[in-house]
């Protein structure tokens, strides 16, 4: 599973801060193109996909 984050403000020192859904529940993808799929469909660019966004690894 993916789930998708960003640095809190563009600073990595700030820690990150996940893609939640309307229970406030971390989003979870079966993979990175699934969630960029997402992101694209909710107006990200592929620049600020590439930039600023991070596709981590769920640990099971």
């Amino acid at each position: 599973m993916i789930i998708v984050s960003k640095a809190i403000n563009g600073i990595s020192i700030n820690g990150d801060e996940y893609l939640i859904d309307v229970n406030n529940e971390v989003m979870k993808f079966d993979d990175t193109e699934q969630a960029k799929a997402y992101l694209k469909h909710c107006g990200v660019s592929d620049e600020q996909i590439e930039e600023q966004i991070n596709f981590n690894e769920e640990a099971i």
